[in-house]
């Protein structure tokens, strides 16, 4: 499951930059991931996505991703993770939440 984690974010990752092509800028946390296939409020005229197909899938655990800009962990870029297996923040061991540095 880690694996598939770590390869499923890879891909938003490669979404979110395709995004920030467009924009400038990385999608904010309120419009989250969502903005990848749906155009936030009043982009739609510089919306050039969908950038993923179809909905958001959450992680393995069947817990949704977590994105955040600005992040918490790294102020300057935005924050994706998932919750890991324990389904809450923090954790440790097979129970660490999951995270894809920027």
């Amino acid at each position: 499951r880690v694996k598939a984690t770590q390869a499923q974010m890879a891909i938003f990752r490669n979404c979110l930059d395709d995004y920030r092509l467009d924009f400038g800028v990385y999608p904010s946390t309120e419009e989250g991931l969502r903005a990848l296939w749906q155009a936030p409020v009043g982009t739609e005229n510089r919306w050039h996505g969908p950038y993923i197909n179809g909905a958001i899938p959450k992680d393995p655990w069947g817990t949704p991703y977590v994105y955040r800009n600005p992040g918490e962990k790294s102020h300057d870029r935005y924050d994706l993770y998932s919750l890991g297996a324990d389904r809450k923040e923090g954790g440790s061991g097979i129970n660490a939440d999951l995270y894809l540095w920027r």
